[in-house]
């Protein structure tokens, strides 16, 4: 990540990936526009510490892959902004597999050291 951006991490059990909280940002967006309805407005899931259910998760998932094979995805991308394609991949493989914490940069260490993952 640049200096000067911030940065955040979703994480779960034995799984945290970093991003630069732009892109996160970028794909929240995305997906609601891709038709993901959220329960909060989309800023609460964005700032650290918010929790995004199960189910939440897997209807970012579900609205990308439909939105995906109906419209093609570089198409929608562009048109929510400049966003790298490899970094929204990984962020929508993330969200697929359900229930997640967005926390800030460090937080999976520290909760991973509290035993709060186990």
């Amino acid at each position: 990540m640049e200096p000067g951006h911030k940065s955040i991490e979703l994480y779960r059990r034995k799984e945290m990936l970093a991003l630069d909280l732009s892109d996160w940002q970028m794909a929240l967006r995305t997906f609601n526009e891709m038709g993901w309805t959220p329960e909060r407005p989309l800023d609460a899931y964005a700032t650290p510490v918010a929790f995004v259910k199960n189910y939440e998760g897997e209807a970012m998932y579900r609205a990308w892959n439909a939105l995906a094979a109906a419209k093609g995805y570089k198409s929608v991308i562009s048109a929510s902004g400049q966003m790298d394609l490899s970094v929204f991949y990984r962020i929508v493989e993330f969200v697929a597999r359900g229930a997640f914490i967005v926390g800030r940069s460090g937080s999976y260490a520290e909760a991973n050291e509290n035993g709060d993952l186990e």
